[in-house]
């Protein structure tokens, strides 16, 4: 199994915070911005770097670091959720309850894609397309006790540009962390701090049986396809503490390959129309 360690640099991005927590009421323009905000105000070992962890197999475990966790659990918190329900199986929907964050943010969606997951999809194609990176609409889920969301499945997504969305990203925030937790920040009261009971992720096949079964844990990715090929799946009732994700989804994009011989002679023809004045050219990609 590959081990890859990606470090990232935000210095840039980042600012200090005020002593006083109120500060964070106000909704920023980027989400990474107060994530890094909060990133050196509460671990200033860190430097405002990111450390992801990436393995070549799904789940992927520690795809966020406990810090990187915890930090967008404190901002989705900042930000403020909204309750998401539904009309239920009776009207055609699926069951859901629970409370949700939506941003869109390409500076976070295109940070988070290079730093792993770019590899790891590099060999991926769906339908002879290819993925390009992830789709900037960021969604923060929170489930508290007694919340759930029934058998649904996740439709693939027209972003727009050319690009299809066909796999789903969920990033577990909370959960069975396999790391010691933070005593400075359960001290602060993190509601996450709480053990998590319940919140699975199940995936059923045709006859609805269950075909696997992820139980959150901190940090941990899950990559599953969706649209046409999505499997039937749901997650749990949680009996206890609160379940936090974060989702986001893989765009694919169809690639034009041209020969490249092709292309060589076509830039030759150009590039001599364009001695003659005819018109300009910058550059030929082939």
């Amino acid at each position: 199994m590959n081990h890859l360690t990606l470090r990232l640099s935000f210095s840039d991005l980042s600012s200090s915070l005020d002593d006083d927590d109120e500060t964070l009421v106000a909704i920023p323009k980027s989400i990474t911005a107060l994530a890094l905000q909060l990133l050196e105000h509460e671990y200033p070992k860190h430097g405002g770097s990111v450390l992801c962890s990436v393995y070549s197999s799904r789940p992927v475990d520690n795809f966020f670091t406990s810090v990187e966790s915890k930090t967008f659990v404190k901002v989705a918190e900042a930000i403020g959720f909204i309750h998401q329900g539904s009309l239920g199986p009776t009207k055609g929907e699926a069951y859901r309850d629970n409370d949700r964050i939506s941003v869109n943010d390409p500076v976070l969606a295109e940070t988070i894609w290079e730093s792993g997951l770019k590899t790891l999809f590099a060999d991926i194609k769906v339908r002879g397309k290819v993925a390009i990176g992830l789709n900037p609409n960021i969604r923060l889920y929170r489930y508290k006790t007694g919340q759930r969301f029934g058998r649904h499945i996740d439709e693939s997504v027209d972003l727009g540009d050319g690009s299809w969305t066909y796999y789903t990203l969920l990033v577990y925030l909370s959960g069975d962390s396999r790391t010691k937790p933070n005593s400075d920040l359960a001290s602060k009261g993190n509601s996450s701090a709480e053990p998590l009971v319940g919140g699975e992720t199940v995936f059923y096949d045709s006859r609805r049986g269950v075909v696997a079964e992820v139980a959150p844990v901190e940090g941990m990715a899950l990559l599953h396809i969706h649209g046409e090929k999505c499997m039937l799946h749901e997650a749990r009732n949680v009996a206890k503490g609160v379940k936090y994700v974060f989702r986001s989804d893989v765009a694919f994009v169809i690639v034009l390959e041209v020969e490249c011989e092709a292309a060589r002679t076509t830039e030759t023809v150009l590039t001599a129309l364009s001695s003659q004045g005819s018109f300009s050219i910058t550059r030929l990609q082939y």
